[in-house]
């Protein structure tokens, strides 16, 4: 019997907790927790209730990052690798709000799974790093992620130093969102999800290609595209909904299931 490396649990009608469960590993991103994590990952999105999805982790460390036994094994590596960068596009290509709840710490490619999320809450004690250079790597996927996120140089510090950063210095550098007491966490991140379940499904999606979308270096181009996007969605029930909502004080249809 295979172990159950990922759990999940669907914690509102509309929320699925999706945790990594190789605690006794610092949840370590090896072949199998990796191909359960996509699979977990691709059913929740494709799950016509879903609305967020929330990943976390068991034990006193969120993420380790690869497992470096088979990391370094010739005929796991590239499945490896495989598996990972499959699980990153699956949350970034994904609709649903994308939240990660971090205790403990994330590193190496568990920093790439907080990187792919759209919101991010940590613990006070978390830390955050990227080793790889100090253990002969490059951590090319991951950044290729932050490096839309965070500004260069506090970026350059977390390569080229691979020294661990904590919670404080991950807000004032754009790596997280939120950071709240241990015993906090898991509410937290479940309130995160709450209020993004009060906005329209197509308008969230719609909002998540705008602000994933590649800026094109000309402002003009770009306000005249916005003004295409808000049109577009003028013509969506959801306005109509949302505006009934909003004037006879109640809460909209796609947020009553929830």
């Amino acid at each position: 019997m295979v172990d159950e490396h990922v759990v999940v649990e669907w914690v509102r009608p509309n929320v699925a907790f999706v945790r990594l469960n190789r605690p006794q590993k610092r949840n370590a991103l090896c072949v199998t927790l990796l191909e359960q994590l996509h699979s977990a990952i691709i059913e929740v999105t494709n799950s016509t209730s879903a609305r967020v999805v929330i990943l976390g982790g068991a034990g006193p460390v969120f993420c380790a990052g690869l497992d470096l036994t088979e990391a370094i094994d010739s005929n796991k590596s590239e499945h490896l690798m495989s598996r990972f960068s499959s699980i990153l596009d699956s949350l970034l290509s994904s609709d649903l709000v994308t939240i990660c709840a971090v205790q403990g710490g994330a590193h190496a490619g568990g920093l790439g799974l907080l990187a792919a999320c759209d919101l991010v809450v940590v613990t006070e004690d978390s830390r955050f790093s990227l080793p790889e250079v100090r253990r002969g790597l490059t951590p090319a996927v991951v950044t290729a992620l932050l490096r839309r996120q965070i500004p260069d140089r506090p970026l350059r510090e977390l390569i080229l130093l691979s020294e661990a950063i904590d919670a404080e210095r991950a807000v004032a550098i754009g790596l997280v969102s939120r950071v709240v007491p241990a015993e906090q966490l898991e509410n937290s991140a479940i309130q995160m999800a709450t209020a993004a379940i009060a906005g329209g499904p197509h308008s969230i999606a719609n909002s998540k290609r705008l602000l994933d979308g590649q800026p094109s270096g000309n402002l003009v181009d770009e306000l005249h595209s916005a003004v295409t996007q808000h049109l577009s969605a003028r013509e969506s029930n959801e306005l109509e909904e949302g505006i009934n909502a909003f004037l006879e004080k109640r809460a909209p249809k796609w947020k009553q299931s929830s």
